[in-house]
């Protein structure tokens, strides 16, 4: 791949990440500032039963660093108050975007869970 061709499509990428991957809607998880390391635990585990939910309902949707990359712009902006974190941005998926058709060679699960009995 020519050097340019590779700096168009990260280009693309940047674009589509800056605009939240067009996703029709956004559902942002905030914790109170000064929450307990088991409420972050607890908050992706609601976010994974969120995303189970949505897929049992025939929507795919997807958890996006750029949903919360500008924590203070969209504090601003969704009125979240100053005691609230922004921890979790969920968004449809659109399945001809460029960053749903990325995948990647997985771990053999033997290889990475033991079971003890």
């Amino acid at each position: 791949m020519a050097y340019q061709q590779f700096w168009e499509i990260i280009g693309k990428k940047l674009k589509e990440a800056s605009q939240l991957y067009n996703a029709q809607a956004v559902v942002y998880l905030t914790l109170p500032k000064g929450y307990t390391p088991w409420s972050l635990f607890d908050l992706g585990a609601f976010s994974q039963n969120i995303l189970l939910a949505t897929t049992e309902q025939g929507i795919d949707s997807i958890v996006a660093y750029n949903f919360v990359k500008y924590p203070q712009i969209l504090r601003e902006e969704l009125k979240i108050p100053d005691d609230e974190e922004i921890r979790i941005g969920l968004g449809f998926e659109d399945e001809q975007a460029q960053v749903n058709r990325i995948t990647s060679k997985r771990m053999d699960t033997e290889s990475i869970l033991k079971i003890k009995k």
